[in-house]
């Protein structure tokens, strides 16, 4: 529903030349679905979803017509999956996590998305588990982190951070921290995974901070760049491996 009744429309109807941001505050999966297919069907310009409870989006794909903030509002959205659209804007005091079988935060198909919360990779006490990867950055899209992106705990190795392939872009601001999840019986995960066999080139700029992540065996690495696909890497900020292991290492 739009705050206190009322819509954009009206406002701008008051105040002539004055650009209104319409709030949606869902509190339920069919809720955040009715928001985004409202904003399509309205094209307002400049919308703002507001969490009002915990929502799992499971395997839904969330795309925006216009540049939309989502603002977690001290709740959690578990596995967001955004594709192409306009450019997203996740915010607020809330938290990000992801499922069992995808990253705690997807962005896909060309989506342009600004992270500044804390995301979480799933974990995992399985013994010979892996754990989840924290942000998956894929197939020509971008996300810029200002918050906290982490990968998931598991026994046989803690996850990456984010990975970034098939044309992806990363960047890292000032603010930004992404580490590997941590691993109970084997290895740290790696901060960041770069490249692929196959597409675009990827892309890394880091002014923030990467680590890999600690294991009772030894820590992640730091960044690992994979040989194929990989433009070009710009780093001004820390790169660090965990325990014993390499800031940057190719594979």
């Amino acid at each position: 529903m739009l705050l206190a009744g009322v819509s954009g429309a009206a406002l701008a109807c008051l105040f002539p030349g004055v650009a209104s941001a319409a709030q949606y505050d869902v509190a339920s999966l069919a809720e955040l679905n009715n928001a985004l297919a409202t904003i399509t069907s309205t094209g307002d310009p400049t919308p703002v979803i507001v969490l009002r409870a915990d929502i799992t989006t499971s395997i839904n794909v969330l795309t925006s017509t216009s540049p939309l903030t989502v603002d977690t509002n001290g709740h959690t959205l578990t596995g967001p999956q955004f594709s192409g659209g306009q450019a997203v804007i996740v915010t607020g005091t809330g938290n990000v996590v992801g499922l069992s079988n995808v990253a705690g935060l997807v962005v896909n198909n060309g989506a342009n998305v600004t992270n500044e919360v804390s995301v979480e990779g799933a974990s995992f006490s399985t013994p010979g588990t892996t754990g989840q990867i924290g942000a998956s950055v894929m197939n020509n899209s971008t996300l810029a982190n200002s918050g906290s992106i982490v990968g998931g705990n598991g026994t046989t190795a803690g996850g990456p951070g984010v990975q970034v392939s098939s044309g992806g872009q990363l960047t890292n601001n000032v603010s930004g921290t992404i580490q590997g999840g941590s691993g109970s019986q084997g290895l740290g995960g790696i901060g960041v995974a770069i490249g692929s066999p196959a597409g675009a080139q990827t892309k890394l700029t880091n002014n923030g901070t990467i680590l890999g992540g600690e294991g009772t065996t030894g820590g992640g690495i730091g960044v690992v760049v994979r040989t194929n696909n990989v433009g070009t890497i710009t780093n001004t900020g820390k790169i660090q491996g965990g325990t014993g292991a390499a800031a940057i290492m190719t594979n």
